[in-house]
């Protein structure tokens, strides 16, 4: 019996389900989520959203009963989505007994659960909702494969990672047959409003540096400079793909600071960031993962950056 086919009965049975994202929650995140929420509630079912933290990536569509840091019921199910680690998790003690669908993409994936679906080989998350979904038989609705299109856009920086594959463009195109609207959510992915993100960014190019041969490129956002902009760490979205877009080197790194903590985003083209991210206690895709750090920035700089020296 494959994982669709356990997942089903579990779905079926619930008249209260919980869905997870993760802190900072991704379009890949929540539209998988929120997806199979309007999935759940067309089926009739008492449906929740919840991510930990504050804050979220913006997006061109509502998830509806989204709720940040609390719970409002107790689920007869619960499903996380994108999210390799229980301390990613918004996950109360009394959710321990719950039945638990996993659905994940992510390398390394570790949450204990009673049916877990985790498939490197994907993209994006939203791309394996949406093949639950042909393997379930439920008819996708306009808003389901516009929220589905979206994430898988944003994981795969537009079809333009190394990992697309001609089944992640069958199923963009199964999307848009479905009712998604390519040129909006296109549109949607420009992702700022205000000129003066430009001004900070070209800051940020202007003073990235690289390594001897060239192979590793990296930048910092200061918060002086963010105050600079009167920007917070929002104006940083997206700056991290444009980089590793804009040269041809192998590695692109942005470090910044968020709530007391250092931060480093990296990007590639050919090594696997992610084992170096796992050194320091953090994760993701293997040519595109992140670090959280109780270190001072600058030496996680000089830390992380040795990895790739000289």
């Amino acid at each position: 019996m494959n994982k669709s086919q356990l997942m089903w009965p579990l779905i079926e049975a619930a008249h209260r389900i919980t869905l997870l994202a993760h802190q900072k929650p991704d379009p890949d995140a929540l539209g998988s989520t929120g997806a199979l929420a309007l999935l759940f509630k067309r089926m009739g079912k008492i449906v929740e959203v919840i991510y930990p933290g504050i804050g979220r990536d913006p997006l061109p569509y509502v998830v509806e009963h989204l709720q940040e840091n609390t719970h409002t019921m107790l689920p007869d199910l619960i499903i996380s989505c994108d999210t390799p680690t229980m301390n990613r998790l918004y996950f109360p003690a009394e959710f321990t007994v719950i039945p638990h669908i996993n659905i994940d993409h992510h390398q390394h994936n570790t949450i204990p659960a009673t049916v877990s679906y985790v498939d490197t080989t994907c993209t994006s998350t939203c791309e394996m909702v949406y093949r639950l979904l042909v393997a379930w038989q439920q008819p996708l609705s306009a808003d389901m494969a516009s929220m589905l299109l979206f994430g898988i856009m944003t994981d795969t920086l537009n079809f333009k990672v190394p990992g697309t594959t001609p089944s992640t463009l069958r199923v963009a195109a199964d999307l848009i047959e479905c009712g998604a609207n390519l040129a909006a959510l296109n549109q949607a992915l420009i992702i700022h409003s205000d000129p003066k993100v430009l001004a900070l960014w070209g800051e940020l190019l202007h003073t990235a540096r690289h390594n001897k041969n060239e192979s590793v490129m990296w930048t910092v956002c200061s918060p002086e400079l963010l105050a600079k902009y009167q920007f917070s760490d929002t104006a940083l979205n997206g700056f991290v793909a444009f980089f590793a877009q804009t040269l041809t080197n192998d590695v692109s790194i942005l470090f910044y600071e968020n709530n007391g903590m250092s931060k480093a985003s990296m990007r590639s083209k050919a090594t696997n960031v992610n084992a170096i991210a796992r050194e320091f206690g953090g994760g993701g895709h293997i040519l595109a993962s992140g670090i959280t750090s109780s270190l001072p920035l600058e030496e996680l700089i000089k830390e992380v950056t040795a990895k790739f020296l000289p």
